[in-house]
């Protein structure tokens, strides 16, 4: 696995039950990260929102977003449970539109959707069993308390989407399973898969690849948890279980991961394309009654709206 790109850590949250919890840097809540959804209208005009787990942030109750800034510290967005969106197909994402944000103050950045995962690019690219992965999230017992410090896991996709995984909260999630060891906190973190520029995933021209992958590593999609072991408990002799009936869970290695494919699907939910229409019916309201052009390379965020 090559040298991980500092600015993706910077992609990346913290969730918290209050705004308390975040100041103090409470060891409760969960990850989350920043993508991009891009003005169909105009293409300075950029949408951004904060991706997590939906049993984050309902059943955990920690819809409150801690970014760091510039300064050094972190600052908190004291949101509310109800203005995140879930998906629409109940799967275990869940995105809020956070506004506009400034980037003079707050540091981060965003994946786009270009970087999405998709079905063409799994066969395209031959991604599969094998393939190297890594997280960024937190680590609970190390995590940063006056500053988000998101640490990096690594791993490996073992099982491609196919039958789906059955979730605690009781449905069938679609999922990537991949061997590297999630534990409470990193549920929410954005996982990516890392695609050398090799023969052997890239046949053909270098050039036509960065084209079509511009700018990084492919988002695989979001951890939602680990599968547990659950053994019974055995008499000394190591084969007798004990009477009582005891069960021990244990970790077991295997991380489930909800495809970045199952996103577009909760960013455009029509209260989010309602939201990004109405921003840039303003936008060109502005343009046509000022004479002054905005500088396309300067990303805009749609404050106010």
């Amino acid at each position: 696995m090559p040298r991980i790109d500092d600015n993706l850590l910077d992609c990346v949250i913290y969730l918290y039950e209050s705004a308390d919890h975040a100041k103090e840097g409470t060891a409760s809540g969960g990850t989350g990260f920043l993508v991009v959804v891009k003005s169909e209208t105009h293409k300075e005009l950029e949408y951004i929102y904060a991706v997590s787990n939906s049993h984050v942030v309902r059943d955990y109750q920690s819809p409150v977003v801690r970014l760091n800034t510039h300064k050094g510290d972190t600052d908190v967005l004291n949101l509310k449970s109800d203005d995140w969106q879930h998906h629409p197909d109940g799967d275990d994402v869940a995105a809020v539109h956070l506004g506009g944000i400034d980037r003079r103050r707050y540091k981060f950045k965003v994946v786009p959707t270009e970087l999405f995962i998709t079905h063409e690019a799994i066969k395209n690219f031959e991604i599969g069993p094998g393939d190297e992965v890594f997280m960024l999230g937190r680590f609970i017992g190390h995590d940063g308390k006056q500053r988000n410090t998101p640490s990096v896991r690594f791993g490996n996709i073992s099982m491609m989407p196919g039958e789906p995984i059955p979730h605690l909260k009781g449905f069938n999630q679609e999922s990537f399973v991949v061997e590297t060891r999630s534990l409470g906190g990193y549920s929410g973190s954005p996982v990516f898969v890392h695609t050398p520029f090799d023969e052997h995933h890239f046949p053909g021209p270098k050039r036509k690849v960065r084209q079509i992958m511009p700018g990084g590593p492919w988002l695989l999609g979001v951890d939602w948890g680990h599968s547990p072991i659950c053994e019974q408990v055995l008499e000394p002799d190591g084969e007798t279980p004990v009477s009582q009936g005891y069960v021990v869970s244990s970790n077991s290695g295997m991380m489930n991961v909800v495809p970045a494919w199952r996103l577009p699907a909760l960013l455009n939910q029509e209260e989010f394309r309602e939201k990004r229409k109405k921003c840039d019916e303003k936008i060109t309201e502005k343009k046509n009654r000022s004479s002054v052009v905005l500088d396309a390379e300067i990303p805009i965020d749609p404050d106010g709206f």
